[in-house]
């Protein structure tokens, strides 16, 4: 469990990591430079938002589908 863990943020933060890179690299040539690299981390939280109440509803699926507990 943890190992996945590990792994999952690793791989969700090199994600938004590139996303914002290629953001910022997308606006570099028109916005200055700080601007340019304000608009990838901007990019790059939003996904991340989404990510994660994407992440959120499939988990409230998922228990929701549990069996109730039977009394002993």
């Amino acid at each position: 469990m943890n190992t996945s863990r590990q792994v999952g943020g690793s791989l969700g933060l090199a994600l938004l990591a590139t996303f914002a890179t290629q953001r910022t690299a997308d606006l570099a040539g028109s916005l200055d430079r700080v601007t340019a690299l304000t608009e990838g981390f901007q990019r790059a939280f939003a996904l991340g938002g989404i990510l994660a109440l994407v992440g959120a509803a499939a988990a409230a699926g998922l228990l929701s589908r549990q069996p109730a507990a039977q009394p002993a």
